[in-house]
């Protein structure tokens, strides 16, 4: 099924434009307590041998111990009282002076050799790792329940519990605390060794920020309603995505978008629920314009806002119960420099989560577990027969007389399919896509104007091009202040999009 899909627009109506989408990898940073951190043994052994030690603490816990053969001397005796202890103490103990280090990476232990060189430093490094403890509380002394507290430029961190209170081991002595906490200015300070009390001040610039409402803009302050607004610049980053809408997936509390995920689908949004049995969308207004966010270069977009709750009816009447998503387009502001701006990202896609065929041999014993007859529905074949033709088969396929692709036609003439084929790896494989935008932009005190273009194309999964994609858009805007009091604005986009996808529903 082929569309073609033409949109031109003039006369304050927003740009459409593209962008390629894609999965990417997410960081994560341990915020919480280590499981190194949580787990404290209770064994004492005398005169025992190094690997009976790790294979105690395996027995006591989770973790896995990884090393080479030649990596220490399994055999040696050692003595280790360990009630109490973490694992990080007990081998410190264990391999003192045998040149060994460790790296603990979460349940997994790995075992290596030092260096002749780092030996020493090793040594001192384990003696100015010290435990940290402290206070983080608000400018009128309460506790703040929840703050992030990490070692600046590691992994190692916490946070606080319901006394504001915290703790962290190996922690050496001058190294930066970076505590943060939502609507709090972030605060660093070198630790002295002492036990910390930092008191962190509101984010006033939080507040200043100039939120989208309705025909207007309010300070965060001073808003009444339920609000959320993204840049869509910090949402989008380096992704090629083909939708503004795929950009706004997971970026928004309270926004649910939907919808396939082949090339050149639609996205929906839900902001308030199912309204009704008949469904419902939220109000979608390009800069006060209705229109469709899917059509838009994400690009072209400044910022989105979501009015949630029923105040945005009180502007937009009965349109609103479903919610309103607000899109600002990108504006040049008066007297900025011209600017010319080229970009494009390239994206390779696959299905994921693809369920695991079952082999015929277990579908045909799930068919006669279930109680059905022996004659097969497709072809009158008999399955009791069909199972024994299907283990001959797998131990030697000449055993059988097949023409075709592992087809055997039987005395009687009924036939049966040997041969087995896993059909996604038949029909499917890895897409591709690339994105093009190209954008002029400048103004003086009077006049300003951005002009720009994008060019998309995505091959989908499938082996053919029967689920493909392709668009281009050009945009234009001009502004011009013709009297102090009078500013005359213009826009004009323009969209072609082409789309092929397979009849019935989608495989992905």
């Amino acid at each position: 099924m082929e569309s073609n899909k033409k949109i031109f627009r003039s006369n304050s109506i927003r740009t459409l434009c593209t962008l390629p989408l894609f999965l990417l990898p997410i960081a994560e940073m341990n915020g919480t307590t280590t499981y190194a951190q949580s787990v404290q043994f209770s064994f004492s052994l005398s005169n025992s041998t190094v690997k009976e030690v790790l294979e105690q603490i395996e027995n006591e816990s989770e973790f896995v111990f990884v090393y080479y053969e030649n990596t220490f001397d399994p055999s040696k005796k050692v003595s280790i009282n360990a009630n109490g202890k973490e694992v990080d103490e007990i081998l410190d103990e264990v391999f003192a002076g045998q040149g060994v280090s460790y790296e603990i990476n979460d349940r997994q232990v790995i075992l290596k050799k030092e260096e002749a060189t780092s030996t020493s430093s090793k040594a001192v490094h384990q003696q100015e790792t010290k435990k940290i403890q402290g206070l983080v509380k608000d400018i009128f002394g309460e506790p703040i329940i929840g703050a992030s507290v990490v070692i600046k430029g590691t992994t190692n961190g916490t946070i606080t519990g319901l006394d504001g209170e915290f703790s962290l081991n190996n922690v050496e002595k001058g190294s930066v605390i970076q505590v943060s906490f939502i609507g709090y200015q972030t605060q660093e300070i070198a630790w002295n060794g002492q036990p910390l009390t930092l008191t962190l001040k509101e984010d006033s610039r939080q507040l200043e920020e100039v939120i989208v409402v309705g025909f207007g803009t309010q300070k965060k302050e001073n808003l009444t309603g339920s609000v959320s607004q993204v840049s869509m610049d910090e949402v989008l980053g380096d992704r090629p995505v083909t939708s503004a809408a795929a950009a706004l997936q997971g970026a928004m509390p309270g926004l649910t978008i939907g919808g396939g995920s082949g090339p050149g689908q639609s996205k929906s949004f839900n902001i308030r629920g199912t309204l009704s049995i008949n469904g419902g969308s939220p109000l979608v207004l390009i800069d006060n314009v209705e229109g469709d966010i899917n059509m838009l270069n994400p690009e072209d977009i400044e910022s989105v806002t979501v009015l949630k709750d029923a105040a945005s009816s009180a502007i937009y009447g009965a349109r609103a119960a479903g919610g309103v998503v607000l899109v600002t387009t990108k504006r040049p502001k008066s007297g900025t420099n011209f600017n010319l701006n080229y970009n494009f990202n390239v994206g390779w896609e696959k299905p994921i989560n693809v369920l695991e065929q079952a082999s015929l041999l277990e579908y045909i014993d799930a068919y006669q577990e279930a109680g059905y007859t022996q004659t097969y529905w497709a072809g009158n074949g008999d399955v009791a027969k069909w199972r024994d033709y299907l283990v001959q088969y797998k131990k030697d396929p000449s055993s059988l007389n097949t023409i075709g692709d592992g087809i055997y036609k039987d005395t009687d003439g009924r036939v049966y399919w040997l041969s087995e084929k896993n059909i996604y790896d038949n029909i499917l494989t890895t897409g591709f896509l690339n994105n093009h935008n190209i954008s002029a932009s400048g103004g003086t005190d009077k006049i300003r104007f951005r002009l720009s273009a994008g060019l998309s194309k995505e091959n989908g999964p499938l082996y053919t091009d029967k689920d493909s994609y392709y668009r281009k858009n050009i945009s234009a805007f001009v502004s011009a202040d013709v009297l102090k009091w009078f500013t005359q604005e213009i826009t004009v986009s323009y969209s072609d999009a082409k789309k092929k996808c397979q009849k019935g529903s989608v495989i992905w």
